[in-house]
Protein backbone atom coordinates (compact mmCIF):
# COMPACT_ATOMS: atom_id res chain seq x y z
CA UNK A 1 0.00 0.00 0.00
CA UNK A 2 1.46 3.31 -0.93
CA UNK A 3 0.11 6.54 1.13
CA UNK A 4 -0.11 8.45 -2.47
CA UNK A 5 -2.16 6.29 -3.63
CA UNK A 6 -4.90 6.16 -0.28
CA UNK A 7 -8.71 8.19 -0.72
CA UNK A 8 -10.72 9.69 1.70
CA UNK A 9 -12.71 7.07 3.66
CA UNK A 10 -10.55 4.13 3.05
CA UNK A 11 -10.23 1.51 6.10
CA UNK A 12 -6.95 0.55 7.40
CA UNK A 13 -5.75 -1.77 10.00
CA UNK A 14 -2.02 -2.57 11.70
CA UNK A 15 -0.31 -5.45 9.62
CA UNK A 16 0.07 -8.78 11.57
CA UNK A 17 2.03 -8.24 15.09
CA UNK A 18 1.11 -4.06 14.86
CA UNK A 19 -0.88 -2.25 17.25
CA UNK A 20 -2.07 1.31 16.79
CA UNK A 21 -0.30 3.54 19.54
CA UNK A 22 -1.84 7.14 20.62
CA UNK A 23 1.18 9.27 21.23
CA UNK A 24 1.54 12.27 22.95
CA UNK A 25 5.38 14.00 23.60
CA UNK A 26 7.59 16.96 21.58
CA UNK A 27 6.44 15.63 18.13
CA UNK A 28 3.06 15.64 18.58
CA UNK A 29 3.00 18.83 20.29
CA UNK A 30 5.49 21.13 18.11
CA UNK A 31 5.44 19.06 15.17
CA UNK A 32 2.33 18.50 14.58
CA UNK A 33 0.51 20.99 16.62
CA UNK A 34 -1.68 18.71 18.46
CA UNK A 35 -1.56 16.90 21.68
CA UNK A 36 -1.80 13.05 20.31
CA UNK A 37 -0.53 11.84 17.26
CA UNK A 38 -1.47 8.06 16.07
CA UNK A 39 1.39 5.55 15.45
CA UNK A 40 1.66 1.90 14.44
CA UNK A 41 4.55 0.00 15.73
CA UNK A 42 5.11 -3.09 17.35
CA UNK A 43 6.41 -1.92 20.32
CA UNK A 44 4.85 -2.19 23.76
CA UNK A 45 3.30 0.77 25.19
CA UNK A 46 5.51 3.07 26.93
CA UNK A 47 5.06 5.79 29.27
CA UNK A 48 3.15 8.49 27.01
CA UNK A 49 0.95 6.46 25.49
CA UNK A 50 -2.16 4.16 25.19
CA UNK A 51 -2.82 1.25 23.00
CA UNK A 52 -5.64 1.00 20.89
CA UNK A 53 -4.85 -2.70 19.99
CA UNK A 54 -5.90 -3.55 16.22
CA UNK A 55 -8.85 -1.24 15.58
CA UNK A 56 -9.69 -0.03 12.48
CA UNK A 57 -8.93 3.83 11.59
CA UNK A 58 -10.79 5.68 8.37
CA UNK A 59 -8.67 7.76 6.18
CA UNK A 60 -9.31 11.43 6.05
CA UNK A 61 -6.43 13.40 3.86
CA UNK A 62 -4.22 15.86 4.03
CA UNK A 63 -5.09 18.56 5.66
CA UNK A 64 -3.72 22.00 5.58
CA UNK A 65 -0.38 22.88 7.19
CA UNK A 66 -0.03 24.85 11.03
CA UNK A 67 2.03 27.75 11.18
CA UNK A 68 3.35 26.66 14.77
CA UNK A 69 6.70 28.80 14.77
CA UNK A 70 8.70 25.97 14.48
CA UNK A 71 11.03 24.41 11.91
CA UNK A 72 10.39 21.05 12.34
CA UNK A 73 8.79 18.25 10.15
CA UNK A 74 4.69 18.15 10.59
CA UNK A 75 2.44 15.55 9.99
CA UNK A 76 -0.37 16.12 7.72
CA UNK A 77 -2.25 12.91 6.66
CA UNK A 78 -5.33 12.89 8.89
CA UNK A 79 -7.39 9.38 10.14
CA UNK A 80 -10.72 9.22 11.96
CA UNK A 81 -9.87 6.07 15.14
CA UNK A 82 -13.53 4.45 14.97
CA UNK A 83 -13.31 2.49 18.12
CA UNK A 84 -12.67 5.91 20.21
CA UNK A 85 -14.28 8.66 17.61
CA UNK A 86 -11.39 10.78 17.45
CA UNK A 87 -9.36 12.97 14.79
CA UNK A 88 -5.71 12.48 14.74
CA UNK A 89 -2.62 13.09 12.62
CA UNK A 90 -0.39 10.03 11.71
CA UNK A 91 3.95 9.68 12.44
CA UNK A 92 4.96 9.59 9.05
CA UNK A 93 6.93 6.06 9.68
CA UNK A 94 3.80 4.63 10.49
CA UNK A 95 2.44 4.24 7.11
CA UNK A 96 4.58 1.31 5.80
CA UNK A 97 2.76 -0.76 9.34
CA UNK A 98 -0.48 -0.81 7.81
CA UNK A 99 -2.99 -2.21 5.57
CA UNK A 100 -6.11 -1.96 3.41
CA UNK A 101 -8.93 -3.56 5.54
CA UNK A 102 -11.44 -6.15 4.46
CA UNK A 103 -14.69 -4.36 5.88
CA UNK A 104 -16.28 -7.42 6.40
CA UNK A 105 -13.71 -8.76 8.93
Amino acid sequence: MRVKDLKAGDLLSPKPGYNFLVYSGYYASHGSGRDCVLECSSRPVRIGSRSLGGSFIIYLGMVPKKDTGFNSYEARREVFIVNTGEKMRVMPDSWRNMEKADACR
